[in-house]
């Protein structure tokens, strides 16, 4: 499971965006989550 995200003040630029990568369990539960910084303040 992937899903992108975004965080800033709400109605404006985003200061930070990424993704994050979910790997799940066979019993459904997700196992472990790997996060990705796209952009991040200089």
């Amino acid at each position: 499971m992937r899903f992108w995200w975004e965080l800033g003040p709400q109605g404006g630029e985003a200061v930070v965006v990424g993704f994050d990568v979910a790997v799940i369990a066979q019993d459904g539960r997700i196992q472990v989550v790997h996060g990705f910084l796209d952009k991040v303040p200089a």
